[in-house]
């Protein structure tokens, strides 16, 4: 019996030997492939001498999605170079956007009751001030101009594909530290008539270059529709139809947005971009649904984010924005870019 005994003890422990090795070559298999999958150069520690270096001149920053201790927060590298391993800052965000001198990032703290922060910051990436926000980060955007931000977030619903969602979309005043109103406080006109629905929903605002001036996007009965707004006048005006989460162009000419369409009876969302003066639309040559803010890298290239199939990861990439060309990959694991062209 006690030999019996014996042989199954010995047996149980062979097998749990066995259990264990095929985990941890499975494991080792799964980190060589993770390897192989990204090409990213390995990012550097924070380190401020070297931020300051870089954001001397063109670049760009961007919220890192390799998975590991990095995940989640902000790198930077040239924008002459941007296969260059990234340097990464302290500062971690959900969303981020900035200028030369001013940046906003949008934050989730997943306690166990998960809270939702805007972080302002400075040309070194130091925080400023904090603004609580009422919801998860989806959307942010700062003025190349002025010191003047967005934020949206959900506060019902976490897609634009849901017609249950309800968003929130503060500015702010990045200087003086202080919130400047929500956009469902400003008054709403169309066609030269006042304008008001139980279900309005902002998102996406972009700033223009005289530091009054901005677009966005006003949802309502199950249209999205692009608004031009005026901060001292507290007031929006629709100018087009079938605009979400719009992007002006450098030289004040463009937006580039994303079309809600029904494609093999799914929605999906294609990049066009709209010339301002003769309201003429270009398709962009990117076939993949993007559900993103699009970035422009210059005048003639936008940039924009998808999540890599498979993975936790995700990528920017690049296409003409005049409806030529192909799609590349700008940055390899990152997310929410934004292009910062003049220094601090």
């Amino acid at each position: 019996m006690a030999d019996s005994d014996s042989r199954k003890g010995t047996l149980a422990f062979g097998l749990l030997c066995l259990v264990v090795a095929l985990a941890v070559s499975g494991y080792v298999a799964f980190s060589r492939a993770r390897r192989t999958e990204s090409s990213a150069p390995a990012a550097t520690a924070a380190d401020p001498e070297r931020i300051a270096e870089i954001r001397r001149s063109p670049h760009v920053l961007f919220r890192v999605t390799t998975l590991g201790s990095d995940y989640g927060r902000v790198g930077i590298v040239r924008l002459s170079s941007p296969g260059d391993r990234p340097v990464v800052a302290d500062l971690a965000c959900d969303r981020i956007h900035a200028s030369g001198a001013d940046g906003l990032c949008l934050q989730a703290d997943r306690g166990v009751l998960t809270t939702y922060k805007a972080v302002s910051f400075d040309a070194a990436l130091r925080p400023r001030a904090d603004f609580p926000l009422q919801g998860a980060p989806s959307r942010t955007r700062v003025s190349a101009a002025a010191p003047l931000a967005a934020s949206t977030v959900f506060v019902n619903g976490d897609s634009y594909s849901s017609g249950s969602f309800s968003t929130r979309t503060t500015l702010y005043d990045l200087r003086a530290n202080r919130v400047i109103g929500d956009l469902e406080g400003f008054t709403v006109t169309r066609d030269g008539a006042p304008f008001r629905n139980q279900d309005f929903n902002f998102w996406g605002v972009t700033f223009r270059p005289d530091g009054d001036g901005f677009y966005a996007t006003l949802g309502t009965s199950g249209t999205r529709l692009l608004v031009e707004g005026s901060i001292r006048a507290r007031r929006l005006t629709v100018i087009a139809a079938d605009v979400e989460c719009p992007m002006l162009s450098p030289d004040a000419t463009r937006l580039v947005f994303k079309n809600r369409i029904v494609e093999g009876g799914r929605l999906v969302w294609r990049l066009r971009v709209m010339d301002l003066a003769s309201r003429r639309l270009t398709d962009l040559s990117e076939s993949r649904t993007v559900d993103d803010q699009a970035e422009w890298l210059d005048d003639r290239r936008v940039l924009y984010g998808l999540p890599r199939a498979g993975t936790g990861s995700s990528d920017v990439w690049v296409v003409p924005a005049d409806g030529t060309g192909a799609p590349e990959i700008f940055l390899r694991d990152a997310f929410s870019p934004a292009v910062v062209r003049v220094a601090p």
